[in-house]
């Protein structure tokens, strides 16, 4: 199991890295981090490191294939962990503090109306039904109203 935001944040913290890029984080972390372990986690930065001095020549030829997956599906991931990086370490553990603080809530059943008489608009660059019927029902469970457009 592993909780990609405190990896992301543990990897930032190092002093060895110090930053990470996109294709760092898309073609190393998503693909590498697969627990939390100090030898998962020390084989993920070696891994950056090495990508650091050779580039794409650490990667199989087949790299992508073998991982079932696509660059740019992982670049939008990569993209998504990213803008997280606008926000300090503090910031990012009080955010997931509360996701986890609401989410206990919910599995005890509790009901919150965080949102009572707050409308809320949804900008969609693409026409995402799973991402706008997700965010259009938390924000309706905490008692709010979503308005969606899209470009």
């Amino acid at each position: 199991k592993i909780r990609p935001f405190y990896f992301l944040l543990k990897l930032l913290l190092d002093e060895r890295l110090q930053i990470l890029s996109q294709r760092e984080i898309a073609l190393i972390v998503t693909i590498q981090a697969e627990n939390e372990s100090e030898k998962c986690y020390n084989k993920v930065v070696e891994r950056i490191l090495q990508y650091r001095s050779y580039g794409d020549e650490i990667f199989e030829d087949d790299y992508l294939e073998k991982h079932n997956a696509t660059e740019g599906n992982l670049m939008d991931v990569a993209n998504t962990m990213m803008n997280w990086l606008d926000y300090t370490p503090h910031e990012i553990l009080h955010i997931l503090d509360i996701a986890l603080q609401v989410k206990a809530e919910a599995r005890r059943g509790e009901i919150h109306q965080r949102f009572l008489g707050k409308t809320i608009a949804l900008i969609f660059e693409k026409r995402s039904t799973r991402t706008r019927c997700s965010f259009e029902t938390a924000f309706g469970e905490e008692g709010g109203h979503p308005v969606s457009f899209f470009q």
